[in-house]
């Protein structure tokens, strides 16, 4: 009789330990908080764009721009693309074909114009509003000298900016 219950003992203590492993193994419940400043909109960085300026015949360097948009996530979720490359699509035109982008002349474009403009271009694509703003993450001009260089840090450092000990 007394193995039977050692059996049974050591049967229970299994499960046991069993179930408490399971327990505590199982992924804690997620509790969704949503932000009070924009509640259910999303901020997605769009992939880095590199657009060629050439005035006449001669390329002067490149626009090198990254921008954010906003949209509501439940919109997100539906949607089977994503307005990322709309958005690359539509700001490469924009930059390569805006004539006041003059590096020549430094001519300050129209951000805010363009800005709309790009929300616009991609909510036109859409056939509905999907953008609600569209905000630059980072916006530089790269003269080609810089470019065919290398880049400005190889450039700071042969001019000794930074040292190496």
């Amino acid at each position: 009789m007394k193995p039977i219950l050692l059996g049974l003992w050591g049967c229970l203590i299994t499960l046991v330990a069993s179930y408490g492993t399971m327990i505590l193994a199982a992924p804690a419940k997620k509790v969704e908080t949503k932000a009070s400043y924009f509640g259910g909109v999303d901020y997605v960085k769009a992939p880095i764009v590199g657009v060629p300026i050439i005035r006449g015949e001669e390329l002067k360097g490149y626009v090198v721009a990254q921008f954010v948009f906003t949209i509501e996530g439940k919109t997100l979720e539906s949607l089977s693309v994503s307005p990322g490359p709309f958005l690359v699509d539509a700001a490469f035109q924009r930059i390569y074909a805006e004539a006041t982008l003059d590096v020549q002349e430094m001519k300050k474009p129209d951000i805010k114009n363009m800005l709309a403009g790009l929300r616009t271009d991609v909510n036109k694509r859409y056939g509905k509003p999907v953008i609600k703003e569209v905000l630059i993450e980072r916006m530089n001009f790269l003269p080609i000298d810089s470019v065919r260089s290398g880049s400005y840090a190889s450039e700071a450092i042969g001019k000794g900016k930074t040292s190496a000990k």
